[in-house]
């Protein structure tokens, strides 16, 4: 359950951490925030909301028609084709990394956390620990995005050994297992990615990390930090996805049997190339509009962050949808239209002609 503390802006008018202090942005923030518990499966719950511009009847029926929706949505079992087929994994739960230590030659491969544009595929998150206390099989997911994994003993090596089957897709970043606890090196790294890598410069030695993505599509150019610690792709049976500034390949594929291994040097990819990756294992891209978009439950968002996006975001499949605050209907479409300015957001609830009929007059 999401609680929504925007009220809470407005006696921080002077924060930037807060910053809200207008009608149309709480407004935008109650839609945006609304979409998204929705789309993640959560319940949605509002906190002091009353007093100067929050008695104004849009911003009052907002509120109102997030509880109708919720009431509304819960008649109605999900679409598992709406679900999250990629996780993202963590060993923390923090939006920082994770400092293993304070050694020198360790400390090279921390990326600072930054935020960065979501893939448009949806994504679960999951915590280290999701891992051990369940099986691949149980889990289902058939992409597994990894971050916050450059200390890797024993224990944590058998853990990933048991989601190396089943037809997963592991993506690992950067550093991966370079720390095993008793020594640092690339061979660390090779043995927990499962393809083999060289350090460009052993020691305490920072290397150019700008790269390029070149597999598929328009070649998408990769900055990064300037320099850090760096890993290449030394393994000859893969698939070279970019390539460092100096040539050395510096992002790859590998097939192994039953499971699929990618290495990306970037501590936090890009979305641009997270939705490479996601069409590459055959997940639903939902579009490449510059929007962020949401999905699950019987729910699809967008969200518009940018000053203006049209195109369209295509849906797993033909279906009927209804927008739930304007009423506007769509009918067996395998595409919705977008034409939206900075700060909209759109919720549509997603499912056959005569459901979305119904819903349409509630």
């Amino acid at each position: 359950v999401g609680e929504d503390d925007t009220r809470t802006f407005r006696s921080q008018p002077y924060n930037p951490r807060w910053g809200n202090p207008t009608a149309f942005g709480t407004l935008a923030g109650f839609r945006r925030n609304i979409a998204q518990r929705l789309t993640t499966g959560g319940a949605h719950w509002f906190l002091d909301i009353y007093g100067h511009w929050f008695d104004a009847p849009s911003i009052q029926r907002t509120i109102r028609r997030g509880h109708d929706i919720m009431a509304i949505l819960g008649g109605y079992a999900p679409l598992r084709c709406l679900g999250a087929e990629a996780a993202h994994v963590r060993k923390v739960d923090t939006n920082l990394h994770k400092r293993i230590n304070t050694q020198e030659d360790l400390r090279q491969v921390h990326y600072p956390k930054k935020i960065l544009k979501s893939p448009h595929f949806t994504v679960d998150p999951l915590l280290w620990r999701n891992l051990r206390e369940h099986s691949s099989a149980e889990l289902g997911y058939r992409v597994y995005l990894f971050d916050d994994l450059y200390a890797l003993d024993e224990s944590d090596l058998r853990v990933l050994e048991n989601y190396k089957r089943d037809g997963n897709v592991l993506v690992f970043t950067h550093a991966t297992g370079y720390s095993d606890m008793r020594t640092l090196s690339a061979e660390n790294v090779s043995r927990a990615v499962g393809i083999r890598v060289e350090d460009d410069k052993p020691g305490q030695e920072f290397s150019n990390m700008t790269w390029t993505w070149t597999q598929g599509g328009a070649p998408l150019p990769q900055r990064g930090l300037p320099a850090a610690k760096r890993f290449n792709v030394t393994d000859g049976d893969v698939t070279v996805l970019g390539r460092f500034a100096d040539g050395r390949i510096a992002a790859a594929m590998k097939k192994h049997g039953d499971w699929t291994a990618v290495y990306l040097p970037a501590g936090y990819p890009q979305g641009e190339v997270l939705d490479r990756i996601g069409a590459l294992c055959g997940l639903h891209v939902y579009t490449d509009l510059p929007v962020n978009v949401g999905a699950g439950g019987r729910c699809v968002s967008v969200y518009c962050p940018v000053a203006e996006a049209k195109g369209t975001v295509r849906l797993p499949g033909r279906f009927s949808a209804v927008e739930l605050h304007s009423g506007t209907c769509l009918f067996g479409v395998e595409e919705i239209p977008v034409d939206m300015s900075y700060g909209e957001t759109r919720l549509y609830f997603i499912g056959d002609e005569d459901e979305v009929r119904t819903v349409a007059r509630l």
